[in-house]
């Protein structure tokens, strides 16, 4: 700040990403996709939201834009001490606990206009397929897998947190020997959702992230209404015909 070496930095450390944007437009009231799992992204309240979103950098300047991200910034901006904050996967544990000069800590996601904490859950998940010739040791394997001793290798493997609570809640994860607080990744759990998904999400997820690309465009901006307007008609057609429209693409 006041010129020295770190960039203020809200959310990103990179450009937009669906994924990624989504817990911060939960926070501001945003909801891309109804109940009844259609997208709705030109509602007033999500137009609204990507207002907020959009001026973070094009107004604020705590955003990384296109040029941020070369030179010193190249990779992940947070690791280079160029972002004062990730919203990160507990995936990259591993890599931070690697990392002793950087001086970090896990806190909860910022609480949301209506006094509420959102943060996007994402899984892994095993199924059997129909017509398995192994049902019986398949259907054991899951179990395993759901079981603590299966939990404490996936600790060891630093792949997530683990799927039963008391894993989660053991010296295992919640190491004592670091000072930064694991837990509130064990407490996020309680305020997660999951991330709206459509049948069409695989492409609906690129062309998402080609209208935020837009708008946050450093020489030609997209307007968030005109983008999000497009982006809806997109989607709409993408979800009706199973198949990505021809031209999908932002029109300017």
């Amino acid at each position: 700040e006041a010129g020295g070496p770190l960039l203020r930095t809200a959310a990103l450390h990179t450009r937009p990403s669906f994924r990624g944007n989504i817990s911060w437009l939960w926070a501001v009231g945003a909801e891309p996709m109804d109940k009844a799992g259609k997208w709705v992204f030109n509602r007033p309240e999500n137009i609204k939201a990507y207002e907020w979103f959009v001026d973070l950098r094009r107004r604020h300047k705590v955003v990384p834009g296109p040029d941020d991200t070369r030179g010193a910034f190249t990779g992940n901006g947070f690791l280079n001490g160029r972002a004062g904050l990730w919203l990160s996967f507990p995936n990259n544990l591993r890599e931070l606990y690697s990392r002793p000069q950087l001086d970090w800590d896990i806190v909860p996601f910022p609480k949301a206009l209506n006094g509420q904490r959102y943060t996007r859950e994402t899984a892994d998940g095993m199924g059997l397929p129909e017509g398995g010739k192994q049902v019986d040791a398949a259907w054991n394997l899951v179990k395993w897998f759901c079981s603590g001793d299966a939990a404490k290798i996936f600790i060891k493997a630093g792949r997530a947190v683990p799927a039963r609570r008391t894993a989660a809640n053991s010296p295992d994860y919640l190491r004592p020997d670091t000072p930064q607080h694991e837990e509130n990744i064990v407490k996020a759990l309680d305020y997660s959702r999951l991330q709206p998904v459509s049948l069409m999400f695989n492409d609906a997820e690129v062309i998402v992230r080609t209208y935020e690309n837009a708008m946050f465009d450093e020489k030609e901006p997209m307007p968030v209404t005109a983008a999000l307007n497009q982006l809806q008609e997109v989607l709409e057609k993408l979800e009706r015909d199973k198949a990505r429209p021809a031209s999908w693409e932002p029109r300017k």
